[in-house]
């Protein structure tokens, strides 16, 4: 299971890929019904080579997705080189909400963003191989 402390992460950019960088995990949520293993992780600004990622803000609150909306999403499926991608919400469910395409298996953690790409409306936390809906 996930726990909090010292983690290595990877950003991209560009195409090229930074060196390990060291990082803590400061929040962590792990656990079953339904699965989630999500983090939060703190890295200092003295690590990133003076190369600071974008901000991107989650959706204020009270904001959420409606079925039909546009989403999109970037992640590194199974800790390979990022890829992205645009979808639509199928249905929503309190909290949770299923889009097309389902994401690959590995996203879990990515990011879902408007289709502006400026607030985060949601983490990928598993994929329903059942479904091929990706909540």
């Amino acid at each position: 299971g996930a726990q909090k402390g010292t983690v290595t992460v990877i950003f991209h950019k560009l195409g090229h890929a930074s060196s390990e960088i060291e990082g803590q995990a400061v929040w962590v949520s792990y656990g079953g019904g339904p699965p989630r293993d999500l983090a939060i992780v703190r890295v200092g600004k003295d690590q990133l080579g003076g190369h600071l990622p974008k901000i991107i803000p989650l959706a204020p609150e009270g904001v959420s997705v409606q079925s039909g909306e546009t989403i999109c999403s970037i992640g590194c499926p199974k800790a390979h080189w990022p890829n992205g991608f645009r979808g639509h919400v199928t249905k929503t469910d309190d909290a949770v909400f299923s889009f097309q395409p389902g994401p690959l298996k590995g996203r879990s953690g990515s990011a879902v963003f408007d289709a502006a790409g400026t607030h985060i409306v949601g983490v990928i936390a598993w994929n329903n191989e059942k479904q091929p809906d990706g909540p």
